[in-house]
């Protein structure tokens, strides 16, 4: 945050017109200062005691820095552009980076989402990837110590950063340099620290952008603890991100990826190529020692708004007006991008970004859409774009073709779900777009075509009439109730259905119901019993007991004789469709008892048929002969009905047995 000037602070450092403070920290201020041309830069001065000790170790420490941060380019970072360890008080100047710091942004705009996090998560690793190579760690990397420039993030602050040579170790004993939140395990213990250091805090950072809360806290009474021995809250970040910040923030330092191995991961999102091509991109005019070149966005040279850019370089002008389209500035990002076509006519990404613009503004985009995939066909960005115009215009071979190119596009997939929908194929349409309400609501009426789905599509659309309209009439149809609940209709319908399995096919060698299924089916409908209506009870309760009577006849005429067994199991089926009759209701008890009765054999049944008979004759036998034509005479007639009578009984009794067993 930019200040005035304090009372006692210098009007110059080094030659640098000093024009404010933009911060100060543990080792000094941070000025905003100009170079001779006028130019923007920052003046960081260090402490004295912090340069000038007794055995001059930290002067060694300041001169290795400074010759470190020299050799390196301008990559996601703030460059060096001049140092003096000997000034009083020492200073370092820096590229001036217009934007607040990550810290400030979060604070101000909350956490960060999409591409914005992405580009802090890519710009910063890279940013260390560049250090680390050069053999310097940073230590004390936060959000307090990124900018957002608008060129994207900048890794400042390398005032406490150490070279990692192995043979040297510069740092006193026991001296910490470092922020808490954002500090490794070996840093707070004060073991030797190194370019996995970096990765924890870059972590920890990432996690800070997009939730506003670093991973272990900023209670520095419990950080401490908390980040050795504790777990990390990571949220807000999803995707390959996910999983290396992670990795990023274990507590052994082997076990971290390095610098090079998260960028290279980072490589598959499409945003870090617009990252990485304005990783070297100044943020402003520079002078002493400013590698800043170009053309402005206007095509000038040290243009007003700072911006500079080889006025050569399509990319440089596709990224660009990626930019500005990003920012709203859709008239500049339309001006770019045509600045980057008159260099080089099919310049795909150039050609995106003109169709954008133009779309942006109330225009056309296709044709240049469809240009520039022709000429890139592996750009997902571009594929994206043309899939999604192809959609807007509506037409279905349009539609069809879109879906071919992008059919991971949530938007192109509703719209090819759509016109599915429209032909008839709501079912491929629904698995393809579960959650559109269009999907959705041609799905559930294909379903509602008066059979039991429309059961589903009604939990579909709970709220539609017209599927309300077509479910009780198929209630009342199949259940005799139209107002019967979705969830007791079902347990019904499957009840038949078992019911209807549970019938041996025609030629099978089961000669009956089977009884597992139709028990299981009565105890699952018995725990709906309460809430079954009398009219669904009074149409399962015949079926239920023609059933089982049937089981009951075939046991009892069986060919190998009666089976307890299966006596035994008709009866527990009677009991437990028991709750389906009436308390007075006695013909599933009867049934029941009926289930285990042994039945009489043709033999014994015979047997007491002709000892019913013979006992009535000889009662008349006297009788007769006596009033008749005497005793042989009576006896003759007796045993002739007799044996009429015998006969017709045999033959009945014979053909239920017979009858029974073919049942």
């Amino acid at each position: 945050m930019r200040t005035p000037l304090l009372p006692g602070d210098p009007g110059s450092i080094g030659g640098y017109g000093l024009v404010g403070r933009l911060g100060a920290g543990g080792m000094g201020a941070v000025y905003l200062g100009e170079d001779v041309t006028g130019a923007p830069v920052a003046v960081k001065t260090i402490r004295s005691e912090l340069v000038h000790r007794k055995d001059g170790k930290v002067s060694a420490r300041f001169r290795r820095e400074i010759a470190a941060l020299r050799r390196l380019s301008r990559r996601c970072t703030a460059a060096l552009l001049d140092a003096d360890p000997d000034a009083d008080p020492p200073y370092l100047v820096i590229e001036f980076v217009e934007g607040p710091t990550l810290a400030e942004r979060v604070q101000a705009d909350g956490p960060l989402r999409g591409t914005a996090l992405e580009e802090v998560a890519i710009g910063t690793v890279a940013a260390l990837e560049h250090i680390h190579a050069e053999g310097i760690t940073h230590r004390d990397l936060k959000p307090g110590n990124i900018l957002i420039g608008p060129y994207g993030p900048r890794v400042i602050d390398f005032g406490i950063a150490l070279l990692t040579e192995r043979s040297t170790r510069i740092t006193a004993t026991g001296e910490l340099w470092g922020t808490p939140p954002y500090m490794a395990p070996e840093q707070l213990v004060g073991e030797r620290v190194g370019s996995a250091a970096d990765l924890f805090a870059w972590a920890g950072t990432v996690v800070y952008a997009a939730s506003g809360a670093p991973p272990f806290g900023d209670d520095r009474r419990t950080v401490h603890t908390r980040i050795l021995h504790g777990e990390p809250v990571v949220e807000g970040i999803g995707g390959p991100l996910l999983g290396l910040v992670r990795r990023a923030l274990a507590k052994d330092p082997a076990d971290r990826p390095t610098a090079s191995e998260a960028l290279e991961a980072l490589r598959v999102l499409t945003t870090s190529r617009t990252v990485l091509s304005q990783a070297a991109v100044s943020s402003g005019a520079v002078g002493s020692g400013a590698v800043g070149y170009g053309a402005d966005a206007g095509g000038r040279r040290g243009g007003s708004d700072g911006r500079h850019l080889l006025a050569d370089d399509a990319d440089e002008w596709a990224d660009l007006a990626a930019r500005s389209l990003a920012e709203g500035k859709t008239q500049l990002a339309l001006y770019q991008a045509q600045r980057g076509l008159t260099l080089e006519p099919l310049h795909p990404r150039c050609l995106l970004h003109r169709a954008q613009a133009n779309l942006a503004e109330g225009g056309h985009g296709l044709q240049d859409l469809q240009l520039a995939h022709e000429v890139d066909p592996e750009d997902p960005e571009i594929r994206q774009a043309f899939a999604r115009e192809l959609v807007s215009r509506g037409a279905p071979r349009d539609v069809e073709r879109a879906y071919s190119l992008a059919p991971e596009d949530p938007v192109v997939s509703v719209a090819y779900a759509r016109l599915l929908a429209e032909r008839g194929l709501a079912g491929e349409a629904f698995e393809l777009a579960p959650h559109d309400e269009v999907v959705r609501k041609s799905y559930a009426l294909s379903l509602a075509d008066g059979s039991a789905s429309v059961i589903e599509a009604l939990e579909l659309r709970p709220d539609d009439p017209e599927i309300w309209a077509r479910y009780r009439e198929f209630a009342e149809r199949k259940a005799g109730s139209p107002n019967i609940e979705p969830d007791l209709l079902r347990a019904f319908l499957a009840f038949l259905e078992t019911l209807r399995r549970a019938r041996p096919e025609p030629g099978a060698t089961e000669d009956g119901l089977d009884l597992a299924q139709v028990g299981d089916a009565l105890a699952a409908l018995e725990t709906q019993a309460d809430r079954l209506p009398p009219e669904i009870k009074g149409s399962l309760l015949p079926l239920v007991t023609a059933a089982l009577q049937g089981e009951v006849d075939k046991n009892a005429s069986a060919v190998d004789g009666y089976s307890e067994h299966r006596g035994e199991e008709i009866r527990r089926a009677a009991e437990q469709a028991a709750f389906l009759a009436h308390p007075r209701d006695q013909q599933l008890a009867k049934l029941a008892k009926d289930a285990v009765r042994r039945p009489v054999g043709l033999g014994a049944e015979l047997f007491g048929c002709g000892f019913l008979i013979a006992v009535p004759l000889l009662a008349l036998y006297p009788a007769l002969a006596l009033l008749g034509p005497g005793w042989s005479a009576s006896a003759v007639v007796l045993g002739v009905i007799g044996a009429v009578i015998f006969g017709l009984t045999a033959v009945s009794s014979y053909r239920g047995h017979r009858g029974r067993r073919r049942a």
